[in-house]
């Protein structure tokens, strides 16, 4: 039960960029940002431009990783007409005589989301920026404007 709560706490803490899922010390899986920039290339996003104050509906958009990376799901930070959106990877670091393959994966992430007010509303989606000329992961930002009905 303390892991799930570890786990499920790191998952919601903006800080938390790598963890170790699994809890047993392996420090194998890893937890971090999704990549929705990669080397020029951008996530793919889903939104609707109009949607019904009360009515879920959903979001989605991929990030890139390799044979080592799988989508973990979406962070979701929602407040009034605002929604802050991060897609979580698990990636796997490999150990003394393994391998991850080199090819690109493009990754799915889905949330769901509901307005309760009518008028104008913000979605962020926002991941890391990776395979820039100086090797570093900046964060990257893409905001969507929708019209929220009654």
């Amino acid at each position: 039960m303390k892991h799930f709560i570890f786990f499920t706490a790191c998952v919601f803490l903006a800080s938390c960029d790598f963890v170790d899922i699994f809890g047993d010390g392996s420090g194998r899986w890893h937890l971090r940002r999704g990549a929705v920039v990669f080397y020029g290339d951008s996530s793919s996003v889903q939104i609707p431009d109009t949607v019904r104050a009360g009515e879920p509906f959903e979001v989605s958009a991929t990030t890139f990783g390799s044979g080592c990376t799988r989508a973990a799901g979406m962070r979701v930070a929602l407040q009034n007409r605002k929604a802050v959106l991060t897609p979580i990877d698990s990636s796997y670091s490999p150990g003394p005589n393994e391998a991850c393959t080199m090819e690109q994966r493009v990754l799915n992430h889905r949330a769901e989301l509901a307005f309760s007010e009518a008028g104008e509303a913000l979605v962020i989606v926002k991941g890391a920026a990776r395979g820039n000329d100086a090797g570093s992961e900046e964060v990257a930002r893409f905001q969507y404007e929708l019209a929220v009905v009654r």
